[in-house]
């Protein structure tokens, strides 16, 4: 198990040292779907498929229920999920409305465990080799 990177090129136009850099970006792997999770899950446990849907089914309604009365839910060995927004700035106080709200979303903040598995994680160059690409 491991995180893939890339090498890709950014142009900076900001900051003390402008120009061309280059940085790691992460390769993504494919998306796990919540019936293949669901699967996984029930050849873990005891659950059954549907009991293992329903829970994470009834997961995000509270999570987001409790989010959108501005509470932060915290899963022991997951993190906090709670809520955010992102508002336009305004010059004065009085010009803050609900209207400046631009957005409102839920956000993740991995618990110390979580963060220290991540961090743990190997990291590996992505092979971009592609069969058959004629150079």
């Amino acid at each position: 198990m491991a995180i893939q990177y890339v090498k890709i090129k950014r142009m900076v136009s900001v900051g003390s040292n402008p120009g061309e850099k280059f940085q790691a970006r992460i390769k993504r792997s494919q998306m796990i779907e919540e019936k293949d999770l669901c699967e996984e899950i029930t050849q873990a446990t005891t659950l059954a498929r549907g009991e293992v849907r329903l829970v994470i089914e009834q997961l995000q309604y509270h999570i987001v229920k409790h989010a959108k009365n501005g509470e932060s839910v915290r899963l022991k060995e997951l993190g906090i999920f709670y809520p955010a927004i992102a508002a336009k700035a305004v010059n004065t106080i009085d010009e803050v409305t609900p209207e400046t709200i631009t957005r409102k979303f839920l956000k993740y903040r991995q618990n110390v465990t979580t963060r220290k598995e991540m961090n743990d994680t190997p990291i590996k160059l992505a092979n971009m080799q592609i069969a058959g690409l004629q150079s």
